[in-house]
C-alpha cells in the first residue's frame, strides 16, 4: 500500500517556452490536508496534461533482493483496480494518453501525459490514480516481470560500468 505522505506531486499542465529575457515559469506549491507537497506550472497555451508523482522509494532500498523496487514500479502498468493488465493496457491505449513509470537510487515515479482538452483526460487520469493507488500485483505479471528482471540482473553482471558504478554506490 502506498503511504501517501511519502508522495509528492509534481503537476505540470505544459512545457513554457522560456527565452533569455524571461524568468521562468512561474511554480505554484501548496501542501494537501495529507502533507503532500504539489508544484503546479500553469501553460494554458499548451493543450497538454503532465503529472508526475515521485515516491520516496528506489534501488537504494532493494536491500539484499536487487531489483525489487524496479520489479514493483513497472507493476504498477500491469493491472489496477478490477481490471487485468490486458484490460488496464486496453482501456488506457483507448484513452490516447502515455503512463510512464521510472526508478532513481532513491526515488521512484509515476507520469501521466494526455491532452488537457480530450474527452478522454478524465478516464486517463481516472486509471492512472488507480495505477499508483490499487495496484494488483496478480501473480502472472509478477512472474513475467520477476522473469524479465533475472535476464536484466544477469546482462548487468556482464557489465563492467554498471559492476563499477554500483561498487560505488
Amino acid at each position: 500500500m502506498i503511504n501517501l505522505r511519502q508522495v509528492l506531486f509534481l503537476v505540470v499542465a505544459g512545457l513554457v517556452p522560456v527565452d533569455s529575457s524571461a524568468r521562468g515559469p512561474k511554480i505554484e506549491h501548496w501542501e494537501t490536508e495529507k502533507g503532500i507537497d504539489v508544484y503546479f506550472v500553469a501553460a494554458p497555451e499548451i493543450p497538454m496534461f503532465d503529472m508526475r508523482i515521485v515516491f520516496a522509494a528506489g534501488s537504494s532500498r532493494d536491500g539484499v533482493t536487487k531489483g525489487l523496487a524496479n520489479m514493483t514500479n513497472q507493476l504498477l502498468k500491469e493491472g489496477a483496480g478490477k481490471l487485468t493488465a490486458d484490460a488496464f493496457s486496453e482501456q488506457f491505449s483507448a484513452t490516447g494518453a502515455r503512463m510512464g513509470v521510472g526508478l532513481g537510487r532513491d526515488m521512484a515515479w509515476a507520469s501521466l501525459r494526455t491532452l488537457s482538452n480530450s474527452e478522454r483526460t478524465a478516464e486517463s487520469l481516472a486509471l492512472f490514480i488507480d495505477a499508483v493507488t490499487k495496484p494488483r500485483f496478480d501473480d502472472i505479471a509478477v512472474r513475467r516481470l520477476q522473469a524479465q528482471t533475472l535476464v536484466a540482473l544477469q546482462h548487468k553482471k556482464q557489465s563492467p560500468g554498471i559492476i563499477a558504478t554500483e561498487a560505488l554506490y
